[in-house]
């Protein structure tokens, strides 16, 4: 069983909005931003949408534009504040000091597509390079990580 079926069928989600990101929707998301999205994020759009699991909220389509935990709230306000992350990674969730939780979407540096990195947005993307730190190797491993660090407190 996938980590995000067992999401959606337990009660590990706190809060999680009411409407879940269609195939269209996550589809004009990736041609509308230039993401390519790998399919373990796409099926957490279209079964869950958006919400927090615990104290971590993730970031999606399935909620309104204006504010968090939307997704297209979060790069609108990355660029509206001049910052940059490195291409191709989406920022998913808010992690400590400024630091957003990215799923990367393109091969960078030593990142491989579907990696889940801890980076900060700086002015340049050689700047927010710098800080990122590789969290998971995917999406799922991610959310399990997180469900297992949670469970832990």
């Amino acid at each position: 069983m996938s980590v995000i079926k067992t999401i959606s069928d337990s009660g590990l989600r706190q809060f999680w909005s009411k409407r879940t990101a269609s195939s269209i929707d996550i589809s004009r998301f990736e041609e509308t931003y230039l993401f390519k999205l790998p399919n373990d994020y796409k099926s957490f759009l279209s079964n869950l949408g958006c919400g927090s699991i615990g104290s971590t909220e993730i970031f999606g389509l399935g909620c309104p534009d204006t504010g968090i935990p939307s997704i297209v709230y979060v790069l609108k306000n990355i660029e509206s504040q001049n910052m940059m992350l490195p291409k191709g990674f989406l920022p998913i969730s808010i992690g400590n000091d400024g630091y957003y939780i990215c799923l990367v979407t393109e091969e960078f540096k030593t990142y491989k597509i579907d990696n889940v990195v801890a980076c900060k947005p700086g002015s340049s993307v050689e700047e927010a390079s710098e800080t990122c730190v590789l969290v998971a190797s995917t999406f799922e491993n991610f959310l399990l990580l997180d469900i297992q660090r949670q469970s832990m407190k």
